[in-house]
Order: C-alpha cells, then sequence, then structure tokens
C-alpha cells in the first residue's frame, strides 16, 4: 500500500511542476518600436519587427515595465512615455492582447570610429 501512496505522489509532482513550466510559455512575445502611446485607453501601438504589422497591447496596473537600463519601475508613466513614441524599442510578453511585462531594450551604442 506504501508504494501506491509514494507513486501517486510522485505522478502529481511531476503533474504540478509539468503546469508550472508550461504555464508561463503561453505568453507571446512581441518585440518592435512603440508608433503609439494612449494614456487615456492605456494602450500601446507597437510596429512588429519582423512583419511590421501594427499590434494593440492593453497595458494594466499589474504589467511589469521594465526600463532600458534593466531596473523595474515602481510606477510607469504612460503620458512621459508618449513622448518617445516612434523612438521606443520594446519586447513585449502578453496574453490575448494585454500585456504582462514590457521591457525598453536600451539603444544600441554606437561604434566608435578609427581613432586618427
Amino acid at each position: 500500500m506504501r508504494t501506491r501512496r509514494s507513486w501517486l505522489m510522485v505522478a502529481a509532482t511531476a503533474g504540478v511542476a509539468s503546469l508550472v513550466a508550461v504555464v508561463p510559455a503561453l505568453a507571446a512575445e512581441l518585440f518592435g518600436t512603440v508608433k503609439t502611446v494612449n494614456p487615456g485607453e492605456k494602450t500601446l501601438i507597437v510596429v512588429e519587427k519582423e512583419t511590421g504589422d501594427e499590434v494593440t497591447v492593453t497595458v494594466t496596473d499589474e504589467t511589469v515595465f521594465i526600463n532600458a537600463k534593466g531596473k523595474q519601475a515602481k510606477k510607469f508613466n504612460l503620458k512621459a512615455f508618449k513622448k518617445r513614441e516612434g523612438k521606443a524599442k520594446v519586447a513585449i510578453e502578453h496574453e490575448d492582447g494585454v500585456a504582462s511585462k514590457v521591457t525598453v531594450t536600451p539603444p544600441k551604442k554606437k561604434e566608435a570610429g578609427p581613432a586618427e
């Protein structure tokens, strides 16, 4: 009887572990440039890097924002972010158009030319 219980515990643990690993993978990733910021509707329109398609993503109070320095913003201000329209490169994790995480990618550093 004891071996059945231990087998059941192992099977249940493995099932829970596989769910924990799979659920975060369901979120879609979007890489692109922010075209439009609408603070009133809490939306971002992002032009996807690969296809050029425009994707509308809704931002909630639970959305995590990571700035270009890699730090999590305590409070993200969409009105201030509006200044970055057309310039900000972002990576967004979302599910059904609702963002769970927005990461602003740092601008590429220009390589110095040969010193003369």
